[in-house]
């Protein structure tokens, strides 16, 4: 969803005085990422949706274990783990709806429809049931699947990712470190603003997580075009849009859910969120949660330590 814990000014992220931009039309190719040089072994693929398609890329052989991204990024976050995972798991890393190489003419982001995305993804490559990785905006839609088909999934990891509704959240993300929520649901201002600047800003929360490091510059050109066409940058602020939508899918699934699922949060930023976490999802009915805290980490824990996730997911996919 999310996150940075330093508060700027819009006119410090945009450069002052600078007159606003009309929304770009990306080329066909925009998105287009080289995976073989990414992910060599790797191969992506589409999944047909009733309003548009689904980018993933897959690789690896065992059990399935499908990784969700979260924002500023792609499929692509998850590009130092899903090579640790793939000698024992099959890794998928598809794009969010209408993000990165994903389209939809939906206006549809809540967690129903979201989860309902993954859901064809695995009909059409025949997997019964998978493992579920959601980090950021990734996690509600993990935690929304496990809710409406539990059958189909044997576990889920919420990888920094609070969900809308729970206390231990709410005190947090109405306070002014969480001040991009807001602004990515201001209707119409943030396409104006954030168009031709993705890079810019995308940067921004990367060296945010990292305490001032920078980040690599391949990875923020990859991320912010992901989001540059004017129907990805819409479809990424829909979602924060429909968040109240996700809250009130949480409040109204309370009752017991058995799937494991295991609370992560990096050292830095919501690790001392994870206790609160894990006891609002027991209060709302899992019955099996448990919290991870990962040293040295902020919110990208697969960039910033990613043999440690790598493990902590091989670990839970194979039920230790």
């Amino acid at each position: 969803m999310h996150f940075a814990f330093r508060t700027i000014a819009c006119a410090a992220v945009l450069g002052a005085g600078l007159a606003l931009f009309a929304c770009q039309q990306a080329t066909p190719d925009a998105t287009k990422v080289d995976t073989a040089s990414i992910l060599p072994g790797f191969k992506e693929a589409n999944v047909g949706l009733p309003e548009g398609q689904l980018h993933y890329v897959a690789g690896g052989q065992g059990p399935a274990v499908i990784l969700l991204h979260g924002f500023p990024e792609d499929w692509s976050a998850w590009r130092r783990v899903a090579p640790l995972l793939a000698g024992q798991s099959t890794v998928i890393m598809p794009d969010l709806r209408g993000l990165g190489g994903s389209t939809t003419t939906s206006e549809r982001f809540d967690p129903e429809a979201m989860a309902a995305d993954i859901a064809m993804l695995m009909a059409n490559r025949g997997i019964a049931d998978a493992y579920l990785v959601g980090h950021d905006i990734g996690g509600p839609v993990a935690y929304a699947l496990a809710r409406l088909q539990p059958r189909r999934v044997r576990g889920v990891m919420l990888i920094e990712s609070p969900l809308e509704g729970m206390p231990s959240w709410t005190k947090v993300r109405n306070s002014p470190l969480m001040w991009h929520l807001g602004f990515h649901q201001t209707p119409n201002l943030p396409e104006q603003l954030l168009a031709g600047r993705e890079d810019i800003y995308v940067r921004y929360f990367l060296t945010e997580s990292a305490t001032g490091a920078p980040p690599d510059e391949a990875d923020v050109a990859r991320y912010a075009t992901a989001y540059r066409a004017p129907e990805r940058l819409h479809a990424l602020l829909s979602l924060y849009r429909q968040l109240d939508k996700q809250e009130a899918f949480n409040r109204a699934h309370q009752q017991p859910l058995g799937i494991p699922i295991t609370v992560v949060g990096g050292e830095r930023v919501f690790g001392p969120l994870v206790e609160g976490m894990v006891q609002d999802l027991r209060n709302w009915g899992a019955t099996h949660v448990e919290g991870v805290v990962v040293p040295k980490s902020g919110h990208y824990i697969a960039d910033e330590q990613p043999e440690a996730l790598a493990t902590l997911i091989a670990a839970r996919v194979a039920g230790r």
